[in-house]
Order: C-alpha cells, then sequence, then structure tokens
C-alpha cells in the first residue's frame, strides 16, 4: 500500500502547436495517399481480368453442357473466377479508403481512419511501405494529434 500522498495532482500538459512544416507535410501525405488509392484501382483491374476471363470459361463449358470437359476443369475455373473477383474487391476497398483518408487529412478529421490506412499501407511494398512509415511517424505526434483534435495518449 502506498501512503496518501499530500501532493495536488499533475495537470496533463498541453502539447505544442503543429508547426507549419508538419501541416504541410500532412497535405503532402494527402496527395501521396490519393496515389497510392489510384494504385489501388489500377491494380484491382488486373484480377477483375482475370475473373472475367474465368467466368467467360465456365460459361463456355456451360454451353457445351460438360460434354468433353473434366469437372477438375470446371472448378478450377470457378476457383480462379472467385479469386479474382476478392482481389479486385479488396483492392478497390483499399483504394475507396485511401481516398477517404486523403480526404481527411485535408480536413484534419478522423485521426482513426488516418493511422489505420497508414498501417495498412505498409502491406503493399515498395510504395506502401515508404508512405506508411511517413504517414505512422507523422500521424503519432502529438502536434499533430492536437491538429485533428484527438488528446494525446499518456
Amino acid at each position: 500500500m502506498h501512503p496518501p500522498s499530500d501532493a495536488a495532482p499533475v495537470k496533463p500538459v498541453a502539447p505544442k502547436p503543429a508547426t507549419l512544416e508538419q501541416r504541410q507535410y500532412l497535405d503532402i501525405l494527402a496527395v501521396a495517399f490519393k496515389g497510392l488509392a489510384g494504385l489501388g484501382f489500377f491494380f484491382g483491374c488486373f484480377p477483375l481480368l482475370q475473373c472475367l476471363k474465368a467466368f467467360g470459361s465456365l460459361f463456355q463449358i456451360a454451353v457445351a453442357s460438360f460434354n468433353g470437359f473434366p469437372f477438375s476443369i470446371f472448378v478450377f475455373e470457378l476457383f480462379l473466377g472467385t479469386f479474382g473477383l476478392l482481389l479486385t474487391v479488396a483492392f478497390w476497398a483499399y483504394g475507396f479508403y485511401m481516398l477517404r483518408a486523403a480526404k481527411a487529412l485535408r480536413a484534419r478529421r478522423d485521426y482513426v481512419l488516418c493511422t489505420v490506412m497508414g498501417a495498412v499501407s505498409l502491406l503493399l511494398a515498395p510504395l506502401g511501405t515508404l508512405v506508411g512509415g511517413f504517414a505512422l511517424v507523422l500521424l503519432l505526434n502529438d502536434s499533430v494529434k492536437a491538429e485533428f483534435g484527438v488528446e494525446p495518449w499518456r
């Protein structure tokens, strides 16, 4: 047990306001997020092409009423089509949320979305790793948190 303390409680110190340089970095980061969103949409088109090719093959097999086609080819094409569709949805969702995070960075709101998308973009090497690392270093700064209206963690 600790003895009771007569000392006054320590008041948290308000963080310094964000510098002009940090505000400019946030704007640059918003542009980088838009670029990564564009790459996400672009790379999402490739699995979509695979998906369309696979489902076209499935349609061709179905029209031929499976005459001469082994069932394993049907299952394989169904797997490729489904996997391509899921990859397309994943890339486009990444692009959509990166665009939302870029707009939130410009408006200095939705701190959690910006931080999470910075962390998610670390997975997309090499550009996403650079941008995500820069985003996390910048966004985890107490003065930048204050810019978003978030209280620093103590």
